[in-house]
């Protein structure tokens, strides 16, 4: 962060278009798994994937716990697929292959 010249304190936007590797993630479904216990029947949709191609948008948002990302976390990512289909979801984990492309604000 400090060597790329972007703000330490203060949260800043980004996407990476590419390659992803050891991608889980999960969408809710009524209920929070962050917020308490999940209710039966209501347990987030969770998919994981060894590779695909797609775009990760997300902050970095250091000392937002509670406010932009979840508590004792300095990101909140988003991935965006196309195939195998269209799918939206919450980042839990992700890896990023070599000749990715890493976009930020100036």
């Amino acid at each position: 962060v400090a060597t790329a010249h972007l703000p330490t304190d203060d949260p800043w936007p980004f996407l990476v278009e590419g390659e992803l590797l050891a991608l889980d993630t999960h969408v809710l479904n009524g209920a929070c798994p962050f917020a308490g216990a999940v209710p039966a029947g209501q347990e987030p949709l969770r998919r994981s994937l060894e590779r695909t191609n797609g775009t990760l948008v997300g902050f970095y948002a250091p000392r937002s716990g509670g406010v932009l990302v979840h508590h004792g976390e300095e990101l909140h990512t988003h991935v965006v697929l196309e195939f195998p289909e269209p799918y939206v979801a919450h980042v839990d984990r992700a890896g990023v292959a070599a000749g990715a492309r890493v976009l930020w604000p100036r």
